[in-house]
């Protein structure tokens, strides 16, 4: 599970970053309707609820096998029982200058998971 600080996460979250974790496309099931999309970037797409407006997925073109989900829109029961943290910061090179990320010993990332940032924890 990665906290994403890039512009459009920022943007689409009304956050300082975004959560999403990564699941295997075939493990995901959608108990009502699937999410509505719209293209972001020239190399993913976002997934929202289509009454409500709410963030649900990334999607990259380039790991069409897998989903990252937006945690925050589960349904408690939903994760029967596993707990889930955060492993990384991502895209901090984006960061917005007014926040400050916490020394909480996660990785840390100028850009994407294989960019490390200076000073990191791993």
């Amino acid at each position: 599970m990665s906290n994403c600080f890039c512009i459009t996460c920022r943007k689409i979250s009304g956050a300082p970053y975004a959560t999403f974790a990564r699941f295997p496309r075939s493990s995901i099931t959608w108990l009502n309707e699937p999410p509505k999309y719209f293209r972001s970037s020239n190399f993913a797409k976002r997934g929202f609820c289509g009454d409500c407006g709410s963030t649900l997925t990334y999607e990259l073109d380039e790991r069409p096998e897998s989903v990252s989900i937006s945690p925050g829109s589960f349904d408690d029961w939903s994760v029967k029982g596993e707990l889930m943290k955060p492993t990384d910061h991502i895209f901090l090179g984006e960061k917005a200058v007014w926040f400050d990320v916490p020394n909480d010993g996660l990785k840390r990332y100028t850009g994407d998971d294989e960019e490390p940032a200076a000073g990191n924890a791993s």
